[in-house]
């Protein structure tokens, strides 16, 4: 699946590292996204909510197994071949690589 829908899945990872690196760079602004979907306007749980979730976001967001693993086994109870699938075969790292290899990661966060 990866082969025939790289470019789709490159734009994903992509776009998925744009809204980590907006995350941790437009405090405010994520703080008010936070607050429309949460229905609430509290200044001291929206705080607290961005500074629980900000560090869950890294910078460089390699796929880990661990990670692949947590997601088969919430599907486990809707697609029973998840508990028994290998989390390595979802793993491929070679998107993020990529990026960093373009810098692309770096130039975002020198904005």
């Amino acid at each position: 699946m990866i082969t025939a829908r790289r470019p789709v899945i490159e734009r994903c990872v992509r776009a998925m590292t744009e809204a980590i690196q907006i995350y941790k760079t437009e405090k405010e602004w994520t703080k008010g996204v936070i607050g429309k979907y949460l229905r609430t306007n509290d200044a001291e749980n929206l705080e607290r909510t961005y500074n629980s979730f900000r560090p869950l976001f890294p910078e460089v967001p390699h796929p880990t197994v661990d990670g692949v693993k947590t997601l088969l086994d919430d599907l486990s109870g809707k697609i029973p071949k998840a508990a028994d699938a290998n989390p390595k075969e979802f793993v491929d790292g070679s998107f993020v690589d990529e990026m960093e290899r373009s810098e692309f990661i770096k130039q975002l966060y020198r904005k």
